[in-house]
């Protein structure tokens, strides 16, 4: 990744993270579609745990997987579903950081990610029909 594109994912993890911090992570309704997200990426690439399915992807599936969030992301918010949209960024924004080396792309990264767990965690305790099994 080069210096241009490091700056541009920082700026955007940290507008992120900042928005999450302010207001975000007290709207119910963002955070269970942050958590469903992560629990259909979790099921696709067959992993439970967040944590645990970034290392797997190799850089063809991150370059598709970012495609079909920015596709979806960008339907989301046309559709007026802006929710979804965010959580689709805020899926997106963590894998885009998946083999940074900047220091503070890394510490945003695992700031984002935690919060990732979090929303996966809650999701999975309240889904109407609980979590699928992964296979």
């Amino acid at each position: 990744m080069n210096s241009q594109a490091e700056a541009a994912l920082l700026n955007n993890l940290t507008e992120v993270l900042r928005d999450l911090h302010e207001r975000g992570t007290q709207d119910g309704e963002a955070m269970f579609y942050l958590g469903a997200g992560a629990d259909w990426i979790c099921k696709t690439g067959q992993e439970t745990e967040w944590p645990a399915l970034k290392p797997k992807l190799s850089t063809v599936e991150t370059v598709g997987l970012l495609a079909q969030i920015d596709a979806e992301g960008r339907t989301a918010v046309a559709k007026g579903q802006d929710k979804q949209g965010y959580a689709l960024q805020a899926l997106g924004l963590s894998i885009a950081a998946i083999g940074a080396e900047d220091p503070k792309i890394q510490a945003a990264r695992d700031l984002l990610d935690d919060l990732i767990v979090t929303a996966l965690a809650n999701y999975r305790k309240h889904a109407p029909n609980g979590p699928a099994p992964v296979n």
